[in-house]
């Protein structure tokens, strides 16, 4: 019985992440100004993310963190899917609040540049790719570095609280980047660079994306 129930969750699950992929790609694709054939739920979403960074006060960091991990994690884990063209598409902010959520480099690249668009300086903030030791399991979160070399904050989709990294050691960091670099993590809080965010074909395609997505919008 509780497998049945799982089987249906799952394909109603898979169906709404499917319906609203093809409806984003659809209003991305053939519409000129796709924001125009969203629906209210998808407008609201952005509108208050917009909100968030227009009407932002002069803020410490920590507040800062605070208010952009509380907000994006408020939205759904969702699953990539085969229709997206690849199993590990990377979201646009615009694209993530579109669809209500995404994987975990969604939630990672969102709170990336939300805390920047807020004031952050990109210098201190690193989306860092890692694996999950007791599973195995590759993840992505962001890490922000109050000074060079310093021990991190770690910003995660699945523990909803800011902590330091010595307080996340069931994570192993495995490389790092921001907008223009590229690191290979020894721990943490020991990195050496490895060169330009460019190689990292993903990445690139989002920015060029996102940057489309903001003149849309008139968003800086």
């Amino acid at each position: 019985m509780v497998g049945k129930k799982f089987k249906q969750l799952f394909a109603l699950n898979t169906f709404r992440k499917l319906t609203i992929f093809l409806l984003s790609f659809l209003a991305f694709h053939v519409f000129a100004n796709p924001f125009q054939a969203l629906s209210l739920s998808q407008l609201n979403r952005i509108e208050n993310w917009e909100n968030l960074i227009k009407k932002a006060q002069p803020q410490s960091d920590i507040d800062i963190l605070t208010a952009v991990n509380h907000f994006i994690n408020q939205l759904d884990f969702v699953a990539d899917t085969p229709l997206m063209g690849s199993d590990d598409y990377w979201y646009t902010p615009y694209e993530f609040l579109i669809q209500g959520g995404g994987d975990c480099e969604d939630f990672a690249i969102a709170k990336f540049f939300t805390a920047k668009s807020l004031g952050i300086s990109k210098n201190k903030l690193r989306i860092t790719y890692v694996t999950i030791k007791n599973r195995n399991q590759a993840h992505m979160i962001l890490t922000y570095y109050p000074k060079p070399g310093a021990e991190p904050l770690i910003l995660d989709n699945i523990n909803q609280k800011i902590l330091k990294a010595s307080e996340r050691p069931d994570l192993k960091p495995v490389y790092s980047f921001s907008v223009d670099e590229v690191w290979l993590q020894q721990s943490m809080n020991k990195s050496r660079h490895y060169g330009d965010a460019n190689s990292l074909s993903k990445w690139r395609a989002l920015l060029k994306r996102f940057e489309e997505q903001r003149r849309l919008r008139n968003m800086p």
